[in-house]
């Protein structure tokens, strides 16, 4: 049986990176993280969270307070900031690819 060689496609595509990052690539692929992975992340986080929070009932002291507390905290804070990170990249290059309007022309009538 033939092994797939997984060095030689690494190679190939570090050899070719730069036909693979267009902008069409870059702009789907910020698509995808926002509508496709964001949103599973989301839901192991929010599992993981609730998980931590069940567990620091049974805690004391300062597993209590990661568990209850700090850990939950800063999964909810780097959630966010990926989520708006996103929401303002995709916004900003959905403002870059809008035509640009041509100036209006004024007539002076004398």
């Amino acid at each position: 049986m033939a092994q797939f060689d997984f060095a030689a496609v690494k190679n190939e595509v570090i050899a070719n990176v730069g036909t693979l990052v267009t902008e069409t690539a870059k702009n789907e692929l910020l698509g995808w993280f926002e509508h496709t992975a964001l949103p599973y992340a989301e839901e192991v986080a929010d599992a993981y969270v609730k998980a931590l929070k069940e567990q620091s009932a049974t805690e004391a002291g300062w597993c209590k307070v990661r568990d209850g507390i700090v850990l939950p905290t800063l999964i909810s804070v780097a959630e966010f900031a990926v989520e708006k990170t996103l929401t303002v990249l995709e916004a900003s290059v959905k403002e870059a690819e809008k035509p640009e309007e041509a100036p209006v022309e004024t007539v002076t009538i004398a």
